[in-house]
């Protein structure tokens, strides 16, 4: 019974020590990027898993932003 209430104790310290902290971490929102698109640029047409290296963008719909809480 001791036995394993130490190693709850131990894991627990341990736990604590490794959590990450996260009052200095840059919590912000993130801009993300978007490719650009270029008239007359060909549609590419893949059919099954490929790897490409120009990823192209047909369309972008702005959601605008609306905050969680007001």
């Amino acid at each position: 019974m001791w036995v394993a209430l130490a190693i709850v104790v131990v894991a627990l310290i341990l736990a604590v020590a490794m959590m990450p902290n996260v009052r200095n971490q840059n919590t912000g929102p993130t801009k993300g990027t978007v490719p650009d698109v270029k008239d007359g640029k060909r549609v590419i047409r893949i059919y099954g898993t490929v790897w490409i290296n120009d990823p192209i963008q047909l369309a972008m719909l702005n959601t605008g932003q609306t905050p969680i809480r007001k």
